[in-house]
């Protein structure tokens, strides 16, 4: 596929770079317009991208194959694509290029077509972080808290709650509403206070206390328990991160909340790196797996070309170096072993018979 059929390519979807204004509206109109474009053309399109899409990436060639997948994601499933996994790597790519904003607005678009994608909404709280708009994050989880206590789940609205105040640990009314919530649970706001009541709590305060103390001291324990955390191993930062948010669920009010909370965000981030490196690993894998198949087939082929003019040492050179280059599995593997071994019979025999 030639340079000037890619760029024609891109071109086509991602519409002229001096045309292009704000990323978000950019996006949402290539999108409008590819959506209105014939399934056909699309096809040809993203045949021609593929053939460059795995060699490097090349942001413009990964922005076209993420507006194909938003507009018909039907395309590039057909090709053993994911339409999310392309979104992502054009959006780091474009992180990488210096343009944070693109990324971001591409998250977003994303996020759009792909409701209730984990891995999205973990990019988008990521790259917010990195851009430094920790009110924007810091108010999405705050709505989250509210709409938990409106259905009754104070313990998760809690959590979330704790999540705004390490972002922002100056709002007070959110200290305020966790503080009110432990007194609560622990029995301490009286609605209608009595002086005998006074006496009593007198009396129960040292209880209380120690109660909690142990039951700090046994979530402490539960804590200690939690998967290690192995820094660069996936399984071990996925199994640490889903224990946590459990615990975190199960125990929002101990000494240690705060800094559990804490490696929570922090184990999301990793964790969302960590993912995205192995996607890129499986990515380059399926891409020279690919790479080797079709200069295997193209030397299967000089190899048969040469055969068919009588040249078999040169043909069965070139089915040799095929072998070699060729994944064990390669379906075309046995028949070709076949057509060596009758090719090393046939030159056998015929130089007996030479010599002879």
């Amino acid at each position: 596929m030639s340079t000037l059929i890619v760029r024609d390519a891109t071109l086509a979807i991602n519409g002229a770079p001096e045309t292009r204004g704000e990323p978000e509206e950019h996006l949402e109109a290539r999108i409008r317009e590819v959506s209105g474009m014939a399934v056909e053309t699309l096809e040809e399109c993203v045949d021609a991208l593929f053939a460059v899409g795995g060699e490097q990436e090349d942001l413009e060639v990964l922005l076209a194959l993420s507006i194909v997948g938003m507009a018909h994601p039907e395309v590039l499933e057909a090709r053993g694509a994911s339409p999310v996994a392309m979104g992502r790597r054009a959006a780091a790519c474009r992180e990488r290029d210096g343009d944070p904003e693109g990324a971001l607005a591409l998250i977003c678009a994303l996020r759009d077509h792909n409701q209730g994608h984990a891995a999205l909404d973990r990019d988008y709280e990521a790259i917010v972080r990195r851009m430094g708009m920790v009110r924007d994050l810091a108010d999405r989880y705050l709505e989250r808290a509210n709409q938990l206590m409106k259905v009754g789940k104070e313990d998760e609205a809690i959590a979330w709650l704790r999540e705004v105040l390490v972002l922002e640990p100056n709002r007070v009314e959110i200290a305020r509403r966790i503080r009110n919530h432990r007194l609560k649970s622990e029995g301490r706001i009286s609605k209608v206070p009595v002086p005998r009541g006074l006496l009593l709590g007198a009396i129960l305060v040292p209880l209380i206390l120690a109660a909690l103390v142990l039951g700090d001291r046994r979530v402490r324990s539960a804590h200690d328990a939690l998967p290690p955390r192995r820094e660069g191993d996936l399984a071990a930062m996925e199994a640490r991160l889903g224990a946590l948010d459990a615990f975190i669920r199960a125990h929002p009010v101990w000494s240690g909340a705060l800094a559990a909370t804490k490696e929570r965000a922090a184990l999301r981030i990793a964790v969302t790196e960590l993912r995205e490196q192995e996607q890129e690993r499986r990515e380059r894998e399926a891409r020279a797996r690919q790479e080797s198949l079709e200069k295997a087939e193209s030397l299967r082929f000089r190899g048969r070309s040469r055969a068919d003019e009588g040249k078999l040492a040169e043909a069965a050179d070139f089915f040799r170096e095929a072998l070699l280059i060729a994944p064990h599995d390669w379906e075309a593997r046995e028949r070709l072993e076949r057509d060596i071994r009758a090719i090393e019979e046939y030159m056998g025999t015929t130089d007996t018979e030479d010599e002879r």
